[in-house]
């Protein structure tokens, strides 16, 4: 089963019991853990320039 993360929008493969709504990849579970305990800064993006 499939689910998308709510965070970056990837799909990953999961068991059925873990796609459930609000679905969080391990990529940002930890990126949100380290961002939490200071050892990374969250990411700004600037509002002009268009990716």
């Amino acid at each position: 089963m499939t689910a998308r993360c709510t965070v970056c929008g990837r799909r990953w493969i999961v068991a059925a019991e873990q796609a459930k709504p609000g679905y969080i990849c391990p990529d940002c579970a930890v990126r949100a853990r380290l961002e939490k305990s200071g050892i990374i800064k969250k990411e700004r993006r600037n509002q002009s320039e268009n990716p």
